[in-house]
C-alpha cells in the first residue's frame, strides 16, 4: 500500500474521531450511572439465577413460578418508571394482578377469603358440595378445599391474563 498524503489524513481524522468518542465517554457523568447499574444489574441477576438454580426442583412448577415472577417483577419496576407505552397504567395493574396470582398459585398468599369460591365447579367439577358445608365437615377440611378452589381459580386467571393480554403490554 502506498501511503499517501490523503491516506494519512484519512488516519488522523479517523484517529481523532475515536479520540472525541472516547473523551466524551468518560466526561459525561451518565455514561458512568449507565455503567454501574449495569454492573449492579449482573451482580443481582447472577445471585438470583444461582438461588433458583440451587433451588430448582423439576417435579414442581413451583420454579417455573419463581421465574416468571422474577420477570414480572422486573418488568412492574420498568413498566412503573418508563414511557414506553400508551396504556402503561393497565399494564402495571395486569402485572400486579399476574404477581397477586401467583402468590395464590403458590400458596403464599397470607389471606384467600376475597376469592369468590361459589362456582368452584367451573374448575374443579368432581368436587361435592359438602367438601365446603362446615357443618357436615371439619373447619380444617373446608379451609383446605376452598384454598385449593382458589389456587385453581388463580392458575386459571392467571394464564388467561397471560394468553390474552401480555402480547398487548408493549403495544
Amino acid at each position: 500500500m502506498i501511503i499517501t498524503e490523503k491516506n494519512r489524513e484519512n488516519v488522523r481524522n479517523f484517529y481523532y474521531s475515536i479520540r472525541r468518542v472516547i473523551i466524551s465517554m468518560f466526561t459525561d457523568k451518565r455514561y458512568f450511572y449507565y455503567l454501574y447499574r449495569d454492573i449492579k444489574q449482573v451482580f443481582f441477576n447472577l445471585r438470583y439465577w444461582f438461588m433458583c438454580i440451587v433451588r430448582t426442583r423439576y417435579w414442581d412448577d413451583g420454579y417455573l413460578l419463581d421465574i416468571e415472577k422474577h420477570y414480572l417483577k422486573q418488568m412492574l419496576k420498568y413498566f412503573i418508571e418508563s414511557d414506553l407505552t400508551e396504556n402503561n397504567e393497565y399494564v402495571v395493574r395486569d402485572i400486579k394482578i399476574c404477581l397477586s396470582l401467583i402468590d395464590i398459585i403458590k400458596n403464599e398468599a397470607e389471606d384467600m377469603s376475597y376469592v369468590n369460591i361459589k362456582n368452584y365447579k367451573r374448575f374443579i367439577p368432581s368436587l361435592n358440595n359438602e367438601m365446603l358445608d362446615p357443618l357436615i365437615k371439619d373447619v380444617d377440611t373446608v379451609k383446605m378445599v376452598s384454598r385449593w378452589i382458589a389456587q385453581e381459580k388463580a392458575f386459571h386467571l392467571y394464564n388467561k391474563i397471560r394468553a390474552y393480554r401480555m402480547q398487548t403490554w408493549w403495544d
